[in-house]
């Protein structure tokens, strides 16, 4: 049975790695709206900026919300993602917006890495369902699907597909089949033919190059402490999508820390339940007792 990353996947990562998480506060308008470039031609539908109607000011405050995105919303990367191929691609993006606000502050206009314009929403939407296609694929042992998302579906997912579209001679128009052959060739060179192998590093990489760019780490001494057991750990995020980044970096290095239930196919927590406690076992195959019987009665039956 295939299974998909849900809400509860990235909640339970959530809870291993982010202990200490930044509280930095996300802002998002009453509504947005999309607003053409003075610069770009009236037939380019791509040059559209996301734009709040009020601006981030008096008397206008009361026209705001803010939320903590890494605590309020773990799985914002999943909602990400999953707005690959909508129907309304543009009616997609502000409905997303409009919830969670924009991916950069607006201003200035441009944030690196995280584009105010359509085409640049949907590129980095496209990125993160690859991102999480590949991973998806690995957590299945799917050899087939990840293959399929590498070769077909993504092949601008990951970071040398960024630098070759940098270089200033590449041809554009063999862009795709020129890509698709080079991976093709390394996978059977380096990695043996296994898609597995290379579907899993190149999620990592770009994971770890988005939290690279749009992340850092921090340290934050409680008030009132005066000793070095006030100073905690924490991540500050540079825009929306780097916080996103951030979730995916928390679900993946939890890896060695979770295992999925043999019956209903939920991420368990092998993790200590306290930093005292006693370690869990790594060969845990259920939730709990009931599912354990359930599957054993699955399999008497089949």
């Amino acid at each position: 049975m295939w299974q998909r990353l849900s809400r509860d996947d990235f909640d339970k990562s959530s809870d291993l790695m982010s202990d200490g998480a930044s509280s930095s506060m996300w802002y998002v308008c009453e509504d947005y709206k999309l607003k053409r470039s003075t610069d770009a031609p009236t037939e380019d539908p791509d040059r559209y900026f996301v734009v709040p109607i009020y601006p981030r000011e008096p008397p206008y405050f009361d026209k705001w919300r803010s939320y903590e995105p890494l605590e309020d919303t773990p799985d914002l990367f999943l909602k990400f993602a999953r707005l690959h191929r909508a129907d309304d691609e543009n009616e997609a993006m502000l409905t997303w917006v409009r919830s969670y606000g924009t991916l950069g502050h607006g201003k200035p206009l441009w944030v690196p890495g995280a584009p105010q314009d359509a085409k640049g929403f949907r590129e980095a939407v496209g990125k993160a369902a690859g991102v999480l296609a590949l991973y998806e694929a690995v957590l299945n042992g799917d050899g087939a699907a990840a293959r399929s998302a590498i070769l077909y579906e993504y092949p601008y997912v990951g970071v040398g597909w960024g630098l070759y579209n940098e270089l200033p001679e590449k041809q554009s128009q063999k862009d795709r089949a020129w890509w698709t052959t080079r991976i093709s060739d390394s996978v059977d060179e380096i990695y043996g033919g296994n898609y597995l192998s290379y579907a899993l590093e190149t999620a990592a990489d770009e994971v770890q190059h988005m939290v690279g760019a749009l992340c850092s780490p921090a340290l934050t001494v409680e008030e009132d402490v005066l000793d070095i057991s006030g100073v905690r750990a924490s991540w500050n995020f540079k825009s929306l999508l780097g916080a996103m980044y951030l979730q995916m970096y928390w679900l993946m290095t939890a890896g060695s820390d979770l295992t999925r239930c043999e019956h209903c196919g939920l991420l368990i927590s092998l993790a200590r339940p306290r930093p005292e406690g006693r370690k869990r076992r790594r060969d845990k195959r259920f939730c709990d007792d009931a599912c354990r019987q359930a599957h054993h009665r699955n399999k008497k039956r089949s």
